[in-house]
This record gives C-alpha cells, sequence and structure tokens, in this order.
C-alpha cells in the first residue's frame, strides 16, 4: 500500500491566506517558499499566481489573485473564488507566517529526500555506475538539497559595526596581535595580518622548492604551541606515514634521510620519541584519499569543522581534486576553485590551497613566479584573497648568498599590501625558520652524517 508524501495542506492554506492579507507577509512568504515546496498542486498554482502579480507590481489580495488565475484559464481548478474565500478564513494570524512557512518548508524537505532517495536506489539497483561514482551521485544529490535551503538574511550595518569595533578593541590592546591566524612567521604575518576568516590563500610553486613542508610548518606553530589550535590537512599526493615522517623530521630536528633508512644514533631516537610526544598532543587532523571528489571533501570539511572546532584548513593540493566532470580541464579546475573559495566563507575559517605553477617560468631568464604562472586557470587568481609564492634562488644559479634561502613572495592581498619576506629553509628537517643575516648555523651537530 503506497503511503501518503508528507504534507501540512492547513499550513500551506495559512501561509497563501496570510500572504493574500498582509504585504509583509506576502515578502516573508516569497523569500522563503519556492512554489515546489507546496503539495496540493492548487496550492502551487495559487503561489504562482500571486508571484507574477508581485513581479508585475500589482497588488496582491483576493479580487486581483482571482482575475491573474482567471486569465490563466486554471481559476475552477483550484476551486474558484470560493476556494480563495476559505483561503482567507484559514489565517489565524499574519504574524504566525513564519512559523507556518517553516513547517511547508520542513514537509517539503521530507518529501525531496523521499524523492532522490528513491533515485539513489534505482541508480544502485541498475548497477551501471561504479561504487565511487554511485556515493558521489548521492552526496550530490543529498547536497542539493541543503543548498537549496541556504538562506541569507539581510543584516544591519551597525550590528557588523559592533562585531568590528569589538575586534579593533582586541586588536588595539594588544600591540602584537594580528586579525586573522597566525603562521607563526613575523615578517609574513605583519604582511598579510594573519590568514583571515573566510579567506582562501593560495600556496604556489615549482616541484621540490618546500611548499609542503612550509604548509606542514605553519600547522604545527598552530596546533602544537601553547595556543593548541585544532587544524586539518587534506593530503592528495602524500601517504600519512610519510607526511608524518615530514613532521617528525621537521619536530625532532633528525634528517629524514635518516628517518627513510634506518640509519639513526640513539640520540636521533630519542629526539623521535619526544617529538612523536609533542605530535600526539597537538590537535591536527589528517585525510589522505586520493583523487577525493570536490562534494566528498566538502562534506568532510564541515564534519571536522563542527566536530572538532578546526580553525585552518589546508589542501595539498588544488589540482588532484576530482571536481564535476567537465569538456576541459580549465572549467574543472575553476570550479574547484569557486568552490573552495566558497566553502571558506560558508565554514568562517581560512582555507590554505596549495598549487602548481605552470613549467614556463623556468624558461624565463628571471624565474621568479608570478601571478600569470598559476597552472591551469586564470580562476584561481581571482578567487584567491591571498596569493603567496615561494621561491628559492638557489635552484636557479647557485651561491652563498642565497644558500638555504627562500623568497616568500605575498603577490596579492586582497586587504592589504603585497610585498616580499625571507624565511631560511633547512631541507634535511623540512623545517622553515625566521631569515637572519647573520652567519648560518652549521646543522650537522644535530646528527652523525650519513653517507649514501
Amino acid at each position: 500500500m503506497a503511503r501518503t508524501p508528507p504534507s501540512s495542506p492547513e499550513a500551506e492554506r495559512s501561509v497563501l491566506g496570510a500572504m493574500l492579507s498582509s504585504e509583509s507577509a506576502l515578502l516573508e512568504g516569497i523569500e522563503t517558499l519556492q512554489e515546489s515546496d507546496f503539495y496540493l498542486m492548487e496550492h502551487r498554482k495559487i503561489f504562482r499566481a500571486m508571484l507574477r502579480l508581485f513581479e508585475r507590481k500589482a497588488n496582491v489580495d483576493p479580487i486581483t489573485l482571482a482575475d491573474e488565475l482567471e486569465r490563466e484559464g486554471v481559476l475552477e481548478q483550484i476551486g474558484g473564488r470560493a476556494y480563495i474565500s476559505t483561503l482567507m478564513d484559514s489565517v489565524i494570524s499574519p504574524s504566525l507566517i513564519q512559523e507556518h512557512a517553516n513547517l511547508v518548508q520542513e514537509k517539503s524537505i521530507y518529501r525531496r529526500v523521499i524523492e532522490v532517495t528513491d533515485t539513489i536506489l534505482a541508480e544502485a539497483y541498475k548497477e551501471e555506475r561504479s561504487a565511487d561514482d554511485l556515493l558521489e551521485f548521492a552526496e550530490n544529490r543529498i547536497f542539493e538539497i541543503r543548498q537549496g535551503r541556504i538562506r541569507r538574511e539581510f543584516v544591519h550595518v551597525g550590528e557588523v559595526g559592533e562585531k568590528v569595533f569589538k575586534n579593533i578593541e582586541s586588536l588595539s590592546s594588544d600591540p602584537k596581535a594580528v586579525p586573522g591566524v597566525r603562521t607563526g612567521y613575523r615578517d609574513l604575518d605583519e604582511l598579510v595580518m594573519g590568514f583571515r576568516e573566510g579567506n582562501m590563500i593560495v600556496l604556489a610553486s615549482r616541484p621540490s622548492v618546500g611548499k609542503t613542508s612550509f604548509m606542514l610548518n605553519i600547522h604545527y606553530h598552530l596546533s602544537a604551541g601553547d595556543s593548541k589550535v585544532p587544524t586539518a590537512i587534506f593530503t592528495l599526493e602524500t601517504g600519512l606515514e610519510e607526511l608524518v615522517t615530514r613532521f617528525l623530521s621537521m619536530v625532532a630536528r633528525v634528517d629524514s634521510r635518516k628517518i627513510y633508512t634506518g640509519r639513526l644514533s640513539r640520540n636521533d631516537l630519542a629526539r623521535l620519541a619526544d617529538a612523536v610526544s609533542v605530535l600526539k598532543k597537538a590537535p591536527i587532523f589528517l585525510d589522505a584519499t586520493p583523487a577525493i571528489s570536490l562534494t566528498e571533501l566538502k562534506a568532510k570539511a564541515r564534519r571536522i569543522v563542527r566536530d572538532e572546532g578546526v580553525k585552518l584548513i589546508s589542501i595539498d593540493y588544488m589540482q588532484l581534486i576530482r571536481g564535476p566532470k567537465s569538456e576541459n580541464r580549465q572549467i574543472e579546475v575553476t570550479i574547484v576553485s569557486q568552490s573552495l573559495k566558497a566553502m571558506a566563507r560558508e565554514l568562517g575559517i581560512p582555507v590554505l590551497v596549495l598549487s602548481q605553477l605552470s613549467r614556463g617560468l623556468e624558461r624565463r631568464e628571471d624565474a621568479t613566479p608570478r601571478l600569470s604562472d598559476l597552472r591551469e586557470s586564470g580562476s584561481i587568481e581571482q578567487d584567491a584573497d591571498i596569493v603567496i609564492f615561494l621561491h628559492r634562488p638557489e635552484i636557479y644559479a647557485e651561491s652563498l648568498a642565497t644558500r638555504n634561502i627562500v623568497e616568500v613572495h605575498v603577490s596579492k592581498n586582497r586587504n592589504g599590501p603585497t610585498g616580499k619576506t625571507r624565511l631560511t629553509f633547512i631541507k634535511e628537517f623540512t623545517r622553515f625558520e625566521s631569515y637572519t643575516e647573520e652567519e648560518m648555523v652549521d646543522y650537522s651537530d644535530f646528527g652523525e652524517d650519513l653517507s649514501f
């Protein structure tokens, strides 16, 4: 026996009646509901007629509504003028429209979930899709329901002004404070003023320059320090064990080559054991799903922010995210870039996205990265709030003056200046440290040399 889909005809009548009796209720109903939210077909036709009147800037009342329905030839289908009168009688109070509209919308969501579930079941029974494709299909259909229900209200400028002023007061009380999440590098923090809520920050370089290591250093500074800020990393290119090995090398100051070969001194093992203890206490959460879909990444990001209070998400790297199938790669990367920016705003946290650079820069005499070098899509530059390039001059022209130096170029900064700063990169430990003009430290004292 077929079951009747969820609905509330009484609430539907009350909403339509309130919209006919009050202009404020009319606006509330139009903002909250869609035609498909109504279960009864006659109510959909009435709501559609109201929208047409509203769009023509005509009065919306029982008389104009009846005339509009008659002009469309559907007045008798909805029960005639008598039924419109019953709508007016169904109104308890126009002020209750929001409560009743929410009930109508809730029933609509139930029906939509049932429809989507039936579609997913039908696709599963066909067995024509791969399991991964079916899961992505199911996630997309459910996500579309949620996205269709996101409602943004106008906010008075004064309310926002009060919030901004509180932040200003907080910053003014601490001369060293920055408005965003700190990277742990003073010169960079002063330049970009930290990574701000809702911002998408793109970190890009050519391979082997150190962008993944730089990302790990930022997470370590945030999560392993006194503040213990929860952070999360999506690592699409590097496996979990390799990534944590880099963390251990960085924290313990043990040459990563020794770790990979197991040729370690007692002192190295002791420092690594201490590093493991440090990482156990650090709220850093890792996901190493290879070729993760955009939908799955966003779902996991929402969950980790909700459950663990994560304040920074990093993605290594953008071009490995599997976006919606498109006719060309550039459109796919554009969709991924725009979606990550929207995700940052939705979650209200900074999202650090690593990206590749085109090989073209290596054919130039000056190999310093430019915004035009961002690979596969100009949308990355457009969507990003901050674009940071890492450049190691010693790769292109070895000299003592540039040894272990990494230039950090802030080439786009939506909320501040652009500029350049320098860091010292200790490759053996995958570690970045503040740059100093003083003589370079010999880091070989931290462990025995290993011959290859």
